[in-house]
C-alpha cells in the first residue's frame, strides 16, 4: 500500500478516535476542571497591577499544566487498557489496520482533543490576566561574562600553579567551583563601580522601550538603604543614560529606559557604582543571575502561541505513554506506573539542581558496599534526569508570568523530542506488543 493510503487510514482512525474523545466524560471534566482552577485562582490572586498579574499567570498556568498532564496519561491508557485486556482490540477495527497504524490514530485523535483544551486554557489565562500584565514580551539578554566552564579551569590552573599536585582536590575545586560560579555574588565597595557588557543577538531597536532587570542582594547588609548609579552606554560613542536606584535593598529592580541613543548598536555598556558615602557596606550583585537587559521582542498574545507550540509536543508524548502503558497493563496498574515514574523524574529533577547532593565525599569512611550503593544511586538519578530533560525543559509558566520571550530553540526542540521521536517509538513499541497480544 501506498504511503497515501496508509495515512487515510490513520486520519480515519483518528477521527473515529476524536469524536469518542470529545463525547467522553473524561475530556469535558479535563476541561472543566481546567477553567475551573483557573477562574478560582483568579479570584484567589483578585486586585490589578504587575504583581497580581504576575501571580495570576504563574499559578493559573501550573495549575493548568498539572491537569492536563495527569489527564492525558489517564485517559490515553483507560482508551486502550480494557481492549488490550480482553483482546477486542480486533474488533474495534472496522477494516484490517496494522496496530502501529491503528494506535497513532488513536493518538493524533487524543492529540487533538487535549490540543483544544490546552488553546482553551491559555486563551483564559490571557484574558483573564489582570490589568497590568503589559502587552510586550522581552527577549532577556545577560551580560557577556567568561563561561563558568573557562572560570573553573582556571581556578584548576591556578591551584596547580600553587603547588596542589593531587589529582582528588583538584576535581573537588573544579567541582566546586563549577557549583559555585553560577551564583557568585560580587561585592562593589563604596565610590567603586563595575562594568559588564551586553552584546544583544541583534541591534538595538531605537523605537521601542528596553528594561534594565538588577536583582540587588544587599537586603540585609546595611543598616539604612543604599544607592547605585547604572549607566547604560554604547562603547565608543558619546550616548549614555543614566539610571538612579535610591534603595537597592529592593530584591528586584526593573528600571525602563529609551533606547533611541543607541538604535543600531551590536553592544552595549553597563556601569554600576556604589552611591553610598564612605563607611557604608558594598552593594552586592549576581551578575549571572540577577542582571539582564530586556528588550522587546514580540506582541504578549502571540508569546501564548508559542506557549502553545512549546506545550502540546509534551502532552502528545504523554499520551503516546499512556498508550504505551495501557498496552501493557490494565488501567490501575498503567496508572501506579505512570504516577510512580513522573514522582521518580521529579524527584531526580530535585537531586540534579543541587551538584552537590550528587557527588560522593572522596574523604567519607564507607564500606565498599555503601560506595558501590552510592554510586548505583547517583548513576540512576542521573540517567533519570538525563533522559526526562527534554520533557521537563518546557516551563512555560515563569516566562509568561515575567513577559519573557519563550526562545524559538526550546520550542524546535520540544517539536522534535516530545511531539516526534519519542512519541514514535512508544507508539511503534506499544504497536509491536499489542501485535503479539492480539495473536491467537
Amino acid at each position: 500500500m501506498t504511503a497515501a493510503g496508509h495515512l487515510r487510514r490513520i486520519v480515519a482512525v483518528a477521527g473515529l478516535a476524536f469524536r469518542e474523545a470529545v463525547r467522553s466524560r473524561a475530556a469535558l471534566s479535563s476541561a472543566l476542571a481546567t477553567a475551573a482552577a483557573i477562574f478560582a485562582i483568579r479570584r484567589a490572586t483578585g486586585g490589578a497591577g504587575e504583581e497580581a498579574a504576575h501571580n495570576f499567570t504563574f499559578y493559573a498556568l501550573a495549575a493548568a499544566e498539572a491537569i492536563l498532564y495527569t489527564s492525558a496519561l489517564l485517559a490515553s491508557a483507560a482508551s486502550i487498557s480494557g481492549e488490550a485486556k480482553s483482546r477486542t482490540l480486533s474488533l474495534s477495527r472496522v477494516k484490517p489496520v496494522p496496530m502501529a497504524e491503528f494506535l497513532a490514530g488513536r493518538w493524533l485523535g487524543l492529540t487533538a482533543v487535549f490540543a483544544l483544551i490546552l488553546a482553551l486554557a491559555l486563551a483564559l489565562v490571557r484574558v483573564l490576566a489582570p490589568a497590568g500584565a503589559g502587552g510586550v514580551a522581552y527577549r532577556r539578554v545577560a551580560p557577556s561574562l567568561p563561561p563558568v566552564a573557562e572560570m573553573a579551569e582556571r581556578l584548576v590552573a591556578e591551584a596547580r600553579g600553587n603547588g596542589v599536585a593531587d589529582e582528588v582536590a583538584l576535581r573537588k575545586i573544579r567541582r566546586e567551583a563549577l557549583a559555585q560560579l553560577p551564583f557568585a555574588t560580587v561585592p562593589i565597595p563604596p565610590g567603586d563601580a563595575l562594568h559588564f557588557r551586553f552584546a544583544p543577538t541583534r541591534p538595538i531597536d531605537g523605537a521601542r522601550e528596553m528594561l534594565l532587570e538588577v536583582a540587588f542582594c544587599s537586603d540585609s547588609y546595611s543598616s539604612r538603604p543604599l544607592s547605585a548609579a547604572c549607566v547604560i552606554s554604547a562603547p565608543g560613542e558619546d550616548a549614555a543614560v543614566r539610571l538612579v536606584v535610591s534603595n537597592v535593598t529592593s530584591r528586584l529592580v526593573t528600571l525602563p529606559f529609551d533606547p533611541a541613543p543607541f538604535a543600531g548598536a551590536t553592544e552595549l555598556k553597563l556601569d554600576v557604582a556604589h552611591g553610598g558615602a564612605e563607611g557604608d557596606m558594598p552593594v552586592l550583585l549576581q551578575p549571572r543571575q540577577s542582571l539582564a537587559l530586556l528588550a522587546p521582542a514580540f506582541d504578549v498574545s502571540a508569546n501564548y502561541a508559542v506557549a502553545f507550540a512549546q506545550l502540546l509536543p509534551v502532552v502528545a508524548l504523554l499520551l503516546a505513554l499512556g498508550l504505551a502503558l495501557g498496552s501493557l497493563f490494565s488501567l490501575p496498574v498503567s496508572t501506579f506506573c505512570a504516577a510512580g515514574l513522573a514522582l521518580s523524574v521529579f524527584a531526580a529533577g530535585f537531586s540534579s539542581s543541587d551538584p552537590d547532593s550528587l557527588e560522593l565525599d572522596e574523604d567519607a569512611p564507607l564500606t565498599a558496599l555503601q560506595r558501590a550503593t552510592g554510586v548505583a544511586s547517583v548513576a540512576v538519578v542521573k540517567s533519570l534526569d538525563f533522559a526526562a530533560a527534554s520533557v521537563m525543559r518546557p516551563a512555560p509558566a515563569a516566562l509568561l508570568s515575567d513577559r519573557i520571550a519563550i526562545p524559538g530553540g526550546d520550542v524546535a526542540h520540544s517539536i522534535a523530542c516530545n511531539g516526534v521521536l519519542m512519541p514514535l517509538a512508544l507508539l511503534l513499541a506499544a504497536g509491536a506488543i499489542l501485535d503479539r497480544r492480539e495473536m491467537p
